[in-house]
């Protein structure tokens, strides 16, 4: 129970990034980016195999704590999507260079991440109404 009040008030400080400042948010992105750097260097540091791609594996599916970063990256970014332009480099940059590490369910995770990002972009995109035909 007390976990699901963490967990609801986790979710309750990323959605309410959309009440920030444009400077704000991105200095949010840029600390979650640098926490999200720092572990996935410490977890590509530990090598490829198998027993340290389970470590980042809390069940199947799901990435560790240790990635807990990189997805609430991709959540400020949802949650801001009228700011998409300004935010959307911030993020395919770090995508960008978490793809590159040597540990496959990191690089899996980054590839999770900026499929979301995509969808949840896009889907937001088909909500925006169009402007009316003027022909």
């Amino acid at each position: 129970c007390e976990l699901e009040v963490l967990s609801t008030a986790a979710s309750q400080l990323f959605e309410s990034t959309v009440m920030l400042d444009d400077q704000a948010v991105i200095d949010l992105l840029t600390a979650l980016r640098d926490v999200s750097t720092k572990a996935t260097r410490q977890l590509s540091s530990s090598g490829s195999s198998s027993s340290s791609s389970a470590q980042l594996m809390v069940a199947p599916g799901q990435p560790s704590a240790r990635l807990f970063a990189l997805g609430r990256l991709v959540d400020v970014v949802l949650h801001n999507v009228p700011r998409m332009l300004l935010l959307w480099p911030l993020m395919v940059d770090h995508l960008q260079e978490v793809v590159e590490s040597p540990q496959p369910t990191v690089r899996a995770s980054a590839l999770e991440a900026f499929d979301r990002a995509l969808a949840g972009a896009l889907t937001a995109a088909s909500r925006v109404p169009q402007p009316a035909n003027s022909s």
